[in-house]
C-alpha cells in the first residue's frame, strides 16, 4: 500500500539539521533508506511529505521510527490511492456502515 508520511519539523530541530552537516547527511541516509516515491516539502512553515510504499505495518514502522527519533518529529500517516483505487476501495462503503 502507499502513505503519505507527513513530518512537522520543530524550530529548534530544523536549526541543528541546518547547522550541523552530520545531522543532514543523516538525514539523506534515512531518506535514501526510506526509498520514497515522492518527496513535498513546505515553504513557509517546515515540514515534508513522503509518499513511501508498505506491505505492512512492520514494514511501515521501518520506514517511520527512524526519521521520528532522528529528526524528533511526530508523524502523520495518510493512506494513498489512486483515483481508480480510492472508486473500488468505496465502491461498497454503504454496504459497510449498515446498522453501525
Amino acid at each position: 500500500m502507499r502513505f503519505a508520511l507527513t513530518f512537522e519539523v520543530p524550530v529548534e530541530a530544523g536549526n541543528m539539521f541546518e547547522k550541523d552537516p552530520k545531522a543532514a547527511e543523516r538525514i539523506f541516509q534515512l531518506l535514501e533508506q526510506a526509498k520514497p516515491e515522492a518527496i513535498y516539502a513546505g515553504t513557509t512553515r517546515r515540514f515534508m511529505i513522503l509518499v513511501v510504499n508498505a506491505e505492512s505495518h512492520e514494514e511501515l514502522m521501518k520506514l517511520i521510527v527512524p526519521i521520528w527519533h532522528t529528526m524528533k518529529v511526530y508523524p502523520q500517516v495518510d493512506i494513498v490511492m489512486k483515483a481508480e483505487e480510492f472508486k473500488a476501495a468505496f465502491q461498497n462503503i454503504g454496504e459497510l456502515v449498515k446498522g453501525l
